[in-house]
């Protein structure tokens, strides 16, 4: 199979046939699309959703164990400061 190139921009490099419309062109650049951005594009879109997702769901769990905290710290400093008032 002969590698078809043309020049582009500035004519300083060379890439493949693009603009032609032939089948092969068309299914490689189809596949190019397809292997080199698309599903690595989905790939990280998925997976940087995913470690978002498991962030804000492990804020959630932080602020309810610092709430809990909280009400575990006002009880105990309650009970340990009530006696001394009421002496």
């Amino acid at each position: 199979m002969k590698a078809i190139c043309s020049a582009e921009g500035y004519l300083t490099s060379c890439t493949f046939d693009y603009l032609s419309q032939t089948v092969s062109n068309k299914l490689f650049v189809i596949s190019i699309f397809s292997f080199a951005y698309l599903i690595p594009m989905s790939l990280i879109i998925y997976f940087y959703s995913r470690i978002v997702g498991l962030v804000v769901n492990h804020e959630k769990a932080l602020k309810e164990q610092v709430r809990t905290m909280i009400i575990i710290n006002l009880c105990i400093s309650y009970f340990v400061c009530v006696p001394w008032y009421v002496m």
